[in-house]
């Protein structure tokens, strides 16, 4: 999974960006998915250009640690797609914490197509 912190500021002016005043804002502490809500799912066959590739979804991880706007980034087959979303939505985590507030992050999240090289289909 990748992340990184939901952003609320406006678009620097042209003058703000030649300035040379940097801000450090204290470490941003990762999210951290809960055991027990690890869902998977059916993966079906794939044709062989595709058995390598991944789902990639893209969303919200909200401050509660539930997931908000999750969608298809990147898919494989609709029926795929569609599964690995309904697993993944179940998810819940401890979010993501800044200055020990727990804060909404973008994420983005590779499926892969086969777990461990073998497909799981019937």
């Amino acid at each position: 999974m990748q992340y990184c912190q939901k952003s609320t500021a406006a678009t620097p002016s042209q003058a703000a960006l030649r300035s040379r005043v940097i801000h450090v804002e204290p470490a941003l502490v990762p999210p951290d998915p809960n055991p027990d809500s690890r869902f998977d799912f059916h993966r079906q066959r794939v044709p062989p250009e595709k058995a390598q590739k991944m789902i990639v979804l893209k969303g919200t991880l909200l401050s509660d640690g539930t997931l908000g706007d999750l969608h298809v980034y990147q898919g494989i087959t609709d029926e795929m797609d569609q599964a690995a979303t309904l697993a993944f939505s179940r998810w819940k985590f401890k979010p993501a914490m800044r200055d020990n507030q727990p804060i909404a992050i973008q994420i983005l999240v590779g499926i892969p197509a086969e777990i461990g090289g073998i497909q799981h289909a019937q």
